[in-house]
């Protein structure tokens, strides 16, 4: 809804532009990477990676912040299966991409040693 209004704001009438569109995303990307403090970068690459979040106060924050979203749905039996990611919005950022090249290389090791 945020990236909906501010490219409202950009234009003088409808249709909305892709350039509009982009430079709200990217405005937006901005916010996030401001937002997200060192020791986070981390926390949400292992998010990612699990899909699951521990019950903890940093991890809340996250999600208070909408660094990380909560996702739904119904499995084949009806039950209400939860799941987490990071914000799509942070993907594309460096410092992120960072981390999962890092997590990528940890588990690669632990896998070499087994």
């Amino acid at each position: 809804m945020q990236m909906m209004q501010d490219s409202l704001n950009r234009m003088d009438q409808l249709p909305i532009v892709a350039k509009a569109v982009q430079r709200a995303i990217t405005e937006l990307r901005v916010v996030y990477q401001r937002t997200v403090e060192e020791p986070e970068w981390a926390r949400l690459a292992l998010v990612t990676h699990s899909r699951t979040i521990p019950n903890d106060n940093e991890h809340r924050s996250l999600l208070q912040r909408r660094c990380i979203l909560e996702y739904r749905c119904l499995d084949e039996e009806g039950e209400i299966r939860t799941w987490y990611d990071v914000h799509p919005l942070i993907y594309k950022l460096q410092r992120f991409q960072d981390e999962l090249v890092k997590l990528k290389r940890i588990a690669d090791d632990e896998s070499q040693k087994q």
